[in-house]
């Protein structure tokens, strides 16, 4: 999820989590997402490391009158700090929202897919 498309992250401790499901007795981290209310914007995200690690996100959120839409792409390659250990990552999330008066409806859909190697032991 690229971090430009997150409001906030809520952390609850406790069998009070109980509301999110069965096996929530210990907690639950709920991470909010933005919608596209929170105003027109377009986020590029570009980052780099060691071991071949790179990485590109772009957020992009539009809005009309009762209506917001938000889109959200990413995507992350490595090599890994060790043989066998490559990973690629991408991801994708689409949303529109519309306001009814007091309530909200809305339709999100998302894709993901990673593809990792893992390192293998020598016979």
């Amino acid at each position: 999820m690229p971090l430009a498309s997150v409001a906030r992250v809520e952390i609850l401790h406790g069998s009070g989590t109980v509301l999110y499901g069965d096996n929530a007795v210990g907690g639950v981290i709920n991470i909010i997402t933005k919608t596209g209310f929170e105003g027109p914007t377009a986020v590029v995200e570009a980052r780099t490391g060691s071991y071949s690690t790179n990485g590109l996100a772009l957020t992009a959120n539009a809005r009309g009158t009762d209506t917001g839409a938000t889109v959200s792409a990413q995507g992350l390659n490595s090599d890994g700090y060790r043989d066998n250990s490559a990973s690629r990552q991408r991801g994708l999330v689409a949303e529109v929202v519309r306001l009814a008066g007091e309530r909200r409806y809305g339709l999100r859909a998302g894709a993901s897919r990673r593809d990792a190697q893992s390192a293998r032991t020598p016979q």
